[in-house]
């Protein structure tokens, strides 16, 4: 078993390129939901009209934006005083779809990895459930397509999904969608929605007592959105034949109380002197070591000290090349 080091410290390099992450700062108090361009440094991916949420709206009106308590659920930001809400999913079929879109502060680096995650919650007051709420990460904001009516799908591919594919149903806690991304180079945009269409959305109808809001249906799966972050995991880039050819096995995952990992043979001679860390959803290393066996043997890390949640194990060896693998804790 190897002998873990709780080091709880952050990584250097480790900035949100994410400006105004919370939504915390805006340009006015929102009146009443629709009113997305109040949030600083924030736009609608294909113009329909994204809610802002925020602990100043008045409560006592209608359409109320409101937090916790707004026209369209009850629900405590994840962190703050605010966050913002879109629609993913519409029955009967009309595609209808919001998107958040934000500038990042600095362009990806080709070859480094970067963590993005997002917190996610479904509102009370409306009837579906998808699985399929993504981040895309682009050079250019992506191109808008029209697929029905005047409705606009965002034409790009999400690289952070949840993996598990189980429509998020949680209407008190948020869940975290999260993964890591070897940047390209040059991305500059981050879209948060759903990029499928309908018939391609992973949907469930948990909330099928749901009346009208003011006469409107809810046929709908809508999610608040917080807590956003785009961070580099490398200080220095890293070859992509270099990610790949340190390659590991990871069990049991999801993990409960350890976590066992073997490196493959390909993969290095030794793995003597090579170091491991762990690290959560935003980067912070939580456990280090070196290892100080060879490479066939089996290798166990003791979780029983952390939180449920995402986890990142990264392998680095002698020469410098590193492997990543994700990892949920129950």
């Amino acid at each position: 078993m190897i002998a873990s080091i709780l080091l709880c410290l952050n990584i250097q390099a480790q900035q949100n390129l994410v400006p105004n992450p919370s939504f915390e700062e805006y340009t006015e108090c929102p009146s009443m939901i629709f009113q997305w361009q109040l949030a600083v440094n924030w736009t609608s991916a294909n113009g329909l009209s994204a809610d802002y949420f925020h602990r100043c709206a008045p409560e006592s009106v209608n359409y109320s934006a409101h937090v916790p308590n707004n026209i369209l659920g009850w629900q405590p930001p994840y962190e703050g005083d605010a966050y913002m809400g879109i629609i993913a999913f519409s029955d009967p079929t009309s595609e209808t779809r919001e998107f958040i879109q934000t500038e990042l502060v600095d362009s990806l680096t080709a070859g480094i990895r970067y963590a993005i995650g997002f917190q996610a919650c479904a509102a009370d007051r409306f009837q579906y459930a998808i699985s399929t709420l993504g981040a895309a990460l682009t050079e250019t904001p992506p191109p808008v397509i029209t697929v029905v009516g005047p409705n606009g799908m965002v034409d790009a591919n999400p690289q952070v999904m949840l993996d598990d594919r189980i429509p998020i149903t949680d209407t008190a806690k948020w869940v975290l969608i999260c993964d890591t991304v070897l940047a390209q180079g040059g991305e500059r945009y981050l879209t948060i929605g759903n990029f499928h269409l309908d018939g391609e959305s992973d949907t469930l109808r948990f909330n099928p007592n749901q009346p009208p809001i003011y006469g409107s249906p809810t046929t709908y799966a809508y999610y608040y959105i917080d807590d956003v972050s785009v961070i580099a995991l490398d200080s220095v880039p890293s070859g992509i034949e270099e990610q790949e050819a340190l390659g590991f096995e990871l069990w049991p995952n999801p993990a409960k109380e350890f976590v066992q990992f073997r490196i493959s043979d390909s993969s290095a001679r030794s793995s003597v002197g090579m170091t491991l860390q762990v690290m959560d959803a935003v980067g912070r290393v939580l456990r280090y070591t070196t290892l100080r066996s060879g490479t066939q043997d089996d290798h166990t890390i003791d979780l029983s000290s952390l939180p449920s949640g995402v986890y990142f194990l990264e392998l680095k060896d002698t020469e410098g090349k590193r492997s990543v693998s994700k990892f949920v804790k129950e």
